[in-house]
């Protein structure tokens, strides 16, 4: 038993340490960096997947998760007869102690996972707590040493244990050579911001951007793009006097930075699930990114780490625009964030005239949005990812009087944007086609297969689903 437990935490690193350095070594290394450091498969599987797509997903998502987690998990099974043939002595006492190796498994489990969890990987990141395991199920290894019989026994297999723990440790990779390996990406292109929520990173490319990747998905980055800039700035702009502004959502700060650039604004509260994402602003800061250092120096700037929804369920606060950035709908537990639920809770959080703004990744999110809300506007930008949309929604009409909008984007400080990108973002204020999904009249006939409920996330389970029908839409004044 005692054997059992000291190779759970031999074998595990040595998954790691295979993974990270051994496969690379013997010719993997093209293949698991093409995937790894690339989208994966965020976009879907497809619907025509041929033999190398079966092999790629047999190999990611099976292959390697058992290359990690089979030995470790074989052994921990295997172990727990030994311990059940002890208890099994005393027949009269069979019960009880069963009850009690039961509670003390589950302890040990609930123990771990919040150890590990909730303070280790804060502290060590995902590689430190690794060798901290592994060097704490060494002891009872050991503890078999000083079990064995024989004095010869107790020393060839305590040398080997030595050779071994120390062997296992010294190999094992470091937590920013695990996270570059897993982005594809040399170590020093690479600034990593762990913890128990998210694994952050900023991935540095040869002409100064800085994109932001979480769990190992790509998402905006530094200097700010036009899409993520605009998301933040029309909803303040189509309103005359707003006072108060909440991102879903931090990312690459770009929609907080530039709800800042409106002067009008008395406070803008940021809500990021993964806190590690303003520890990277704070290194782009650090850095001499005027943008990050601006945004850090503004009082009007409100920073929380938590949940976004859960901010819209515990507060009593009104808003005069929500912005809403957060991870893919096809992402794992998305479908809180892209429900109709969640948009009524929204809807509720904002005065009347308010307006929420939000990216349009499919056609899904706009037939839920619209459900939501009676005035809907559309808008493409043609420069970001070939034509990326978002949207502005409202319970009241929302006003698109692009002289004002362009009198409004000209009093923000001049030092906000570069001169060529302020050029563009008044070009788009001027001439940027908008389209109406919904102008005050009441939307019916949406079939729930066409939508995301928060008990039916259609978006977050895409491997099955058809594609939805486009919304009629019309051009607006």
């Amino acid at each position: 038993f005692l054997w059992m437990q000291f190779f759970v935490g031999i074998t595990a690193t040595v998954a790691l340490i295979g993974l990270v350095r051994i496969l690379p070594a013997i010719g993997f290394e093209a293949g698991l960096t093409e995937y790894f450091g690339g989208e994966g498969y965020n976009g879907g599987f497809g619907r025509d997947l041929g033999a190398r797509d079966w092999a790629k997903i047999s190999l990611i998502y099976l292959a390697v998760p058992l290359g990690i987690m089979g030995a470790p998990v074989l052994l921990m099974g295997a172990s727990f007869p030994f311990v059940q043939a002890v208890i099994a002595r005393d027949v009269e006492t069979l019960g009880r102690r069963t009850g009690l190796l039961l509670f003390m498994n589950t302890c040990g489990n609930v123990a771990g996972t919040l150890l590990s969890g909730f303070v280790l990987i804060d502290l060590f990141g995902t590689a430190g707590t690794y060798r901290i395991l592994t060097a704490t199920i060494a002891i009872v290894g050991f503890g078999a040493v000083l079990l064995a019989p024989v004095r010869r026994t107790k020393l060839v297999h305590g040398s080997l244990a030595v050779v071994l723990v120390g062997v296992t440790l010294v190999a094992s990779p470091s937590n920013q050579r695990l996270w570059s390996f897993m982005h594809g990406v040399p170590d020093p292109d690479l600034v990593v911001a762990e913890d128990h929520s998210c694994v952050t990173t900023l991935k540095y490319t040869d002409d100064g951007q800085a994109n932001l990747h979480i769990n190992g998905s790509g998402q905006n980055g530094h200097p700010f793009d036009d899409f993520h800039v605009l998301i933040g700035t029309l909803p303040l702009l189509v309103q005359d006097d707003p006072e108060r502004a909440l991102a879903i959502g931090f990312g690459a700060g770009s929609t907080t930075f530039a709800m800042l650039q409106d002067t009008r604004l008395d406070d803008v509260t940021t809500v990021e699930l993964c806190g590690g994402a303003y520890e990277l602003g704070d290194h782009l800061a650090s850095e001499g990114r005027r943008d990050f250092q601006r945004m850090k120096a503004d009082p009007r700037y409100v920073a929380k780490v938590g949940d976004g929804r859960k901010h819209l369920l515990t507060v009593d606060d009104r808003y005069d625009v929500v912005t809403v950035d957060t991870l893919r709908p096809t992402s794992a537990f998305s479908g809180s964030l892209y429900s109709t639920e969640f948009y009524k809770l929204v809807d509720r959080r904002l005065h009347d005239s308010g307006v929420v703004a939000q990216w349009i990744p499919t056609i899904r999110t706009l037939n839920t949005i619209s459900e939501v809300f009676p005035h809907v506007v559309l808008l493409r930008v043609d420069s970001y990812n070939e034509g990326a949309l978002f949207v502005l929604a409202s319970r009241s009409p929302i006003l698109f009087d692009r002289a004002a909008l362009i009198e409004r984007f000209a009093r923000t400080p001049q030092e906000s944007y570069t001169p060529p990108q302020r050029e563009r973002l008044e070009t788009f204020l001027r001439d940027a086609p908008l389209f109406c999904v919904r102008n005050g009249e009441r939307l019916t006939g949406i079939a729930t297969r066409h939508k995301n409920n928060d008990l039916r996330p259609r978006d977050e389970y895409f491997l099955n689903n058809d594609d939805a029908p486009d919304l009629a839409t019309g051009g607006c004044r």
